[in-house]
């Protein structure tokens, strides 16, 4: 027995997946689909072999398809550029459109919008735990510290031995911890064991160094380890931890000097640097305190190095009225000593380059140049031409992604700069 064949006509389905976010497109679609299918199953079986069947279709699709696109590219953001090879547009947290690498942007690791977590980041577009770190049931953690994950993965710290000391569960002791009934506690730092186990502090006050330090009483409970001290131009009091604020380390008020930051309670200089009058420097590099504090150089030897004033020449640079300068990069002595560049120009390898105008407020410092926005907005904006991939050496100059950086106002290959 041969059924003949009916024919089914399909309308046509709207497409309605969007990428998430962004575009206030309102695309109304009219499609109407008339698509009348009248299938009519005269089926009159004698119980003989012989089947009649008759399937009559008048489907007949009118499919006014009609979209009517009224985009208005709003404020949410929509890509409209061009980017480099490699490089995708994506919209970002403020709604404006950037090209990113999804090679290696953990905001965009893979796609736009694919956030890497915490500890992790983006390698050749897929998020994986920093170095050092271990993925434990989907968190980044270090095997080396982590009470829950001690030298592996679901490996806990227990009992006597509650604390993780280089992968291996020991008592609070081996942490310069100690041990206060049963947890590990730092005394210098904890309000209810300050200086000692059951040594409480105050209501207003903190655990700083071992003693209870008093804060103000306008914050209510600031937690452990913190002060209630009186905030900047005469805003309201808030809740500081001053084993690490500048502005009250060690105590409300207590405010580093420059360069200097808050270490245990007390300002400290970092980075080789020590501290002369109020202010953390170089002794090796500082003009001002060369080789100790307040020991200047002066004209024919301005230049600091190694802890000893020299001419300027043994730096590379040149001298212009008793200061050392590059006049490569320099805009007031570009070239030579008073080549001064324009109001709208940067110096760039010795000679003067273009910008426009229309910055604001205005670049500076003269090292930087106005140009036109790379990122697709209408506002110029500022950059400095010696080291940005997109305006490199000059507006518009582009390094090729992923290939070349800017170095020295020159696209450079990476590997030889």
């Amino acid at each position: 027995m041969t059924r003949p064949l009916a024919l089914f006509v399909v309308a046509g389905c709207a497409g309605t997946d969007r990428p998430a976010g962004s575009d206030a497109d309102s695309d109304v679609d009219t499609d109407v689909d008339t698509d009348v299918d009248s299938d009519v199953d005269t089926d009159s079986d004698t119980g003989t072999s012989t089947d009649t069947e008759t399937d009559t279709d008048s489907g007949t699709g009118t499919g006014t398809g009609t979209d009517t696109d009224t985009d208005t590219g709003s404020d949410t953001g929509e890509c409209e550029i061009d980017c480099g090879g490699g490089e995708i547009c994506c919209i970002s947290e403020w709604g404006e459109a950037r090209c990113v690498n999804p090679e290696w942007d953990w905001e965009n690791c893979g796609g736009c919008d694919v956030v890497c977590g915490d500890g992790s980041e983006c390698m050749f577009g897929d998020c994986a735990c920093a170095k050092e770190l271990s993925d434990c049931g989907g968190e980044c953690v270090s095997t080396s510290s982590d009470e829950r994950h001690c030298g592996g993965c679901d490996v806990a710290c227990e009992g006597d031995t509650p604390l993780c000391v280089r992968g291996a569960c020991d008592d609070c002791e081996a942490g310069g911890l100690t041990t206060c009934d049963g947890a590990c506690v730092d005394l210098g730092w904890t309000d209810l064991h300050c200086g000692a186990c059951d040594t409480a502090c105050g209501a207003d006050e903190a655990c700083v160094a071992g003693a209870c330090a008093l804060g103000l009483a306008d914050c209510g409970d600031c937690g452990d380890g913190s002060l209630c001290c009186a905030a900047a131009e005469g805003d309201e009091p808030w809740c500081v931890e001053p084993r690490w604020e500048r502005e009250h380390c060690g105590a409300c008020g207590n405010v580093c000097w420059d360069g200097a930051e808050c270490m245990d309670g007390v300002c400290q200089c970092f980075d080789e640097t020590v501290r002369c009058g109020d202010e953390c420097v170089s002794t090796d590099w500082d003009e001002r305190h060369c080789g100790g504090c307040d020991s200047p150089c002066g004209a024919g030897a301005p230049l600091c190095r190694f802890g000893e004033c020299s001419a300027c020449a043994d730096g590379g640079l040149t001298e212009c009225g008793g200061v050392c300068v590059d006049t490569d990069w320099s805009w007031a002595n570009c070239g030579a000593c008073g080549a001064a560049c324009g109001d709208d120009q940067a110096c760039v390898a010795g000679g003067c380059v273009d910008g426009v105008a229309g910055c604001d407020p205005a670049c500076g410092p003269r090292d930087m140049l106005c140009c036109p926005s790379a990122k697709g907005g209408d506002e110029p904006w500022c950059t400095g031409p010696r080291w940005d991939d997109q305006n490199c050496g000059g507006c518009g100059t582009l390094c090729e992604v992923d290939l070349e950086f800017c170095q020295d106002g020159v696209c450079t290959p990476w590997g030889e700069g």
